[in-house]
C-alpha cells in the first residue's frame, strides 16, 4: 500500500481556507510531526516552529494557517520534546499529604481549571504516597518540574538544597517555610483570629477559648497567635489553649471528649480548622448534650462547603481561596517568564466571617 497522501484542495479545508498543495509530499502514519505540517503546507520547517512559539518574525496570517492546519491533521505539541529545547517543561509539581482535605481539594480543582491559562500543567503526589515528603520530591524533581507547589508537610533542609540546586523554586501555599529563599502565598491568618476575637467578644463572651490543632503548623500558630493576642488587646483574660492532634473531624470528636472538664469554664471556642470545630460541635451535643449556641458559641475556620450544610450551620471565618489561586498562578507565570528574582511570601486578606447558627450573642 502506498503512503503517498493525494494533494489537498482548497475545498477540503472545513473552514475553506486557501492552503497551498502538495501532491509530492509524503508522511508516516500515526503521530503528526511538525514536519508533516511543513510539508503539506510546502513551507519551511523553521516557519511552522515560529508559528507555534509566537515568534514575531513571520506574519499574523502565516501563524494563524499553521495553526488551522495544525488542528486539521490532528497534530498535538510533544511537550518534552519542546523542554528540551526551551529547557522549560512547564509542569508544575505538587506535595500533600492528603487530597482528601475538603479545603486543598478545593484549591487544587480550581488550580487545574485555570493553570492552562499560563500553559502548564500540574503534577501531583497523592496522598497515600506522600507522607515522605522528601521521596515526594526526588520524584517530582525526576521529571524537572519549573516549580513545585507544596500544601503540606516538611522538608528537609537536604532536600530544600537540592531544589535550589536544581534551579527549581519551591512555592508554600497557605504555609510559611523556614527557608528565607522559599515563596509563598498564604492568608493574613492572623488578622483574620483578631477578627473572631472580636465578634466573640462584641457578642458578649468573656470566656474565649482555642481549639488548636496540637502541631507546628504556621497556619495553627497564626490562628492562635491572633486570637490571643486580639482578646488580651480587648482586655480580657487569654484564652484557654485546648488540644487536638490535628485538623481533622476524628481529631475535634476526640478533643472534644477530652475537654469535657474545661467546657464549663468556657463560653465561646474558636477552632483551627472547619473540620475540627464540627467534630468537636458534634461530639459535645450527643456526649454531653450541650446546647449550641446557647452554652457555647463556635466558630471554625476555612469555610468549607460542609460549613454550610444545614445540619452544620457553622459559623467560620473564610480564606480568600480564589484569590490566593489567582496570586499562586500569577506568581507561577512571573517565574516562568524569569520576572521574579527575589522569594517573597503574598499575604492575602481574609474574606471575612460568615455567621451561622452555631454563634449567638450572650443575653
Amino acid at each position: 500500500m502506498s503512503n503517498d497522501r493525494p494533494a489537498i484542495s482548497e475545498d477540503a479545508l472545513t473552514d475553506g481556507t486557501a492552503v497551498p498543495t502538495r501532491a509530492a509530499g509524503k508522511r508516516s502514519y500515526g503521530r503528526v510531526t511538525l514536519k508533516d505540517i511543513a510539508l503539506d503546507l510546502d513551507i519551511s520547517l523553521a516557519t511552522v516552529a515560529r508559528a507555534f512559539q509566537k515568534d514575531t518574525i513571520i506574519s499574523e496570517e502565516t501563524r494563524q494557517l499553521v495553526l488551522r492546519r495544525a488542528e486539521q491533521l490532528g497534530y498535538r505539541a510533544n511537550v518534552f520534546a519542546r523542554s528540551l529545547a526551551t529547557r522549560k517543561t512547564r509542569i508544575v509539581g505538587v506535595i500533600m499529604s492528603s487530597v482528601n482535605s475538603p479545603i486543598y481539594s478545593e484549591v487544587l480543582a480550581k488550580l487545574s481549571e485555570r493553570i492552562h491559562r499560563i500553559d502548564m500543567s500540574l503534577m501531583l503526589i497523592p496522598g497515600s504516597y506522600a507522607q515522605d515528603f522528601d521521596a515526594s520530591l526526588q520524584t517530582l524533581m525526576a521529571y524537572s518540574p519549573d516549580a513545585i507547589l507544596v500544601f503540606s508537610g516538611l522538608l528537609s533542609e537536604a532536600a530544600i538544597e537540592q531544589a535550589k540546586h536544581a534551579g527549581v523554586p519551591l512555592i508554600y501555599f497557605n504555609r510559611v517555610s523556614r527557608d528565607p529563599d522559599a515563596y509563598g502565598v498564604g492568608c493574613d491568618n492572623e488578622a483574620g483570629a483578631a477578627l473572631v476575637a472580636d465578634l466573640l467578644i462584641d457578642s458578649g463572651h468573656e470566656r474565649l477559648a482555642f481549639l488548636s490543632s496540637g502541631n507546628d503548623a504556621t497556619t495553627n500558630i497564626e490562628r492562635m497567635t491572633g486570637f490571643v493576642e486580639r482578646t488580651r488587646m480587648r482586655g480580657l483574660p487569654a484564652p484557654k489553649i485546648i488540644p487536638a492532634t490535628g485538623f481533622s473531624y476524628e481529631d475535634g470528636l476526640n478533643a472534644a471528649l477530652a475537654a469535657r472538664e474545661q467546657l464549663p469554664a468556657i463560653d465561646s471556642l474558636f477552632c483551627a480548622s472547619d473540620l475540627l470545630a464540627l467534630g468537636f460541635a458534634d461530639e459535645a451535643r450527643r456526649r454531653f448534650g450541650l446546647r449550641i449556641p446557647e452554652e457555647l458559641s463556635i466558630v471554625g475556620c476555612q469555610n468549607i462547603a460542609l460549613a454550610s450544610w444545614s445540619s452544620h450551620d457553622l459559623t467560620t471565618l473564610c480564606l480568600p481561596i480564589e484569590r490566593m489561586v489567582d496570586e499562586t498562578l500569577a506568581m507561577l507565570s512571573s517565574l516562568s517568564q524569569g520576572q521574579i528574582v527575589e522569594p517573597r511570601v503574598v499575604r492575602v486578606p481574609s474574606t471575612g466571617i460568615t455567621e451561622r447558627g452555631t454563634t449567638a450573642r450572650k443575653k
